[in-house]
């Protein structure tokens, strides 16, 4: 019971906090989005693939469930006018809303056999995820300082990768038990105790009116956008063609689904965190672009060395651990880039252009590499997409981070 006249603790954004807290606070946050991703898009393609789901329907529902994440910079705008007038929480709250609801009509229907019905609904739930992210996004940046971009983004994707592993992996284990309509309803649980979480964030106030009729036609007059759209577009082809047919790649070498789901749960996730920590260091350290350009070299070595793996009959497992390590470092020194070409006006919006270019960059990557996995072999699929990513180098080395933006 609280004592007369106490104050109930709330998450007080108006004001700098404590490091460890605002760190914590982004990691919850980004651990709602890492949640249902974790399920959708890394357990259920290993779920619909044990149930024989084609590995190329398989890749196009990712594709299609990565498509709101791609646009959503068309929306981006309006989250930011409404920042002006109510602030991010209730778009956070509305967004979490209609996530919980979709997630809960997905705890009634059959994967695999209402498979129809259940694309819907993910796309459904795709757009409110994606609208949560823009405001979450802008959030961070009005938050963070320039020397610690990289560091926060690296507890970010620890949030994200958690929520990953709990119901990435760890769903593939647990479905023994709980069944996936008790899956979906723990995911449902999930979102809606992060949502009560929201409830206690105190935004400071904004005087200004934003209006978001010119924001996009601004932003892409910039040079610097052009070349980070062009990075977000490709930058992360290699990881992507991999980390989206991961499971399906795995079940088809002969792993069990129990076994693809234990490594998903900790191993790679553990690695991955390890990775962003030392990325996110890096970038603060040395330079987001220059830390963004050795990461992705190091991403196209590893996934070579995991197509000869599957080619050689060689152990698939430490070339895994060492592509999702690499992957971390690379997430965190590419978001820590964009989010210094977000700074200023429009935050949101700078944001989720770049944002939606990666998550469009996830969208072609997975549909080329199903379509020649299929015609072809996953080794070949994996090489040939993640050779694109080295197009990156280029732009990377001609961004230039201004001290104001």
């Amino acid at each position: 019971m609280r004592r007369p006249g106490a104050t109930p603790f709330v998450l007080d954004m108006s004001h700098t906090v404590l490091p460890w807290r605002q760190r914590l606070l982004f990691a919850l946050l980004y651990f709602s989005e890492g949640a249902p991703i974790g399920f959708i898009w890394w357990a259920l393609p290993t779920r619909l693939r044990s149930e024989g789901v084609a590995v190329d329907q398989i890749a196009a529902l990712s594709s299609l469930l990565a498509l709101p994440w791609a646009l959503k910079f068309l929306w981006a705008p309006a989250v930011d006018a409404m920042r002006a007038r109510v602030g991010y929480r209730p778009v956070l709250l509305g967004a979490q809303a209609v996530m919980v609801g979709s997630l809960a009509a997905l705890a009634g229907l059959d994967l695999a056999a209402d498979f129809s019905a259940v694309r819907a609904i993910l796309v459904l739930h795709a757009f409110a995820a994606a609208t949560q992210d823009v405001a979450i996004d802008g959030l961070a940046i009005a938050r963070v300082t320039p020397a610690e971009e990289g560091r926060l983004n690296a507890w970010m994707q620890v949030g994200m990768l958690s929520g990953r592993a709990v119901f990435g992996g760890g769903a593939l284990v647990l479905v023994r038990y709980l069944g996936d309509s008790g899956l979906l309803w723990l995911l449902v649980g999930c979102v809606t105790g992060v949502g009560l979480v929201v409830l206690r964030i105190k935004e400071p106030p904004i005087r200004e009116r934003v209006s978001g009729r010119y924001a996009l036609r601004g932003i892409l007059k910039r040079r610097e956008t052009w070349l980070a759209l062009a990075v977000a577009l490709t930058v992360a082809a290699g990881f992507e063609a991999v980390g989206g047919l991961l499971g399906p790649f795995l079940i088809d070498s002969g792993w069990s689904e129990q076994r693809v789901g234990l490594v998903g749960f900790l191993p790679s996730i553990v690695a991955m965190i390890l990775g962003a920590q030392a990325g996110g260091v890096l970038a603060d350290r040395w330079s987001p672009a220059r830390a963004a350009s050795l990461t992705c070299l190091l991403v196209f070595c590893a996934v070579l060395g995991l197509a000869a793996a599957h080619r050689l009959d060689w152990a698939l497992l430490p070339w895994t651990l060492v592509l999702y390590a690499l992957t971390g470092a690379l997430t965190a020194a590419s978001y820590a880039l964009f989010m210094a070409l977000s700074r200023g006006a429009f935050a949101a919006t700078r944001f989720s252009a770049f944002m939606g270019a990666t998550n469009a960059c996830e969208a072609w990557a997975v549909a080329a590499a199903g379509a020649l996995a299929a015609r072809f072999d996953y080794g070949i699929a994996f090489v040939v997409v993640a050779s694109a990513s080295l197009l990156s180098l280029w732009p990377l080395r001609r961004l230039r981070i201004p001290r104001s933006v």
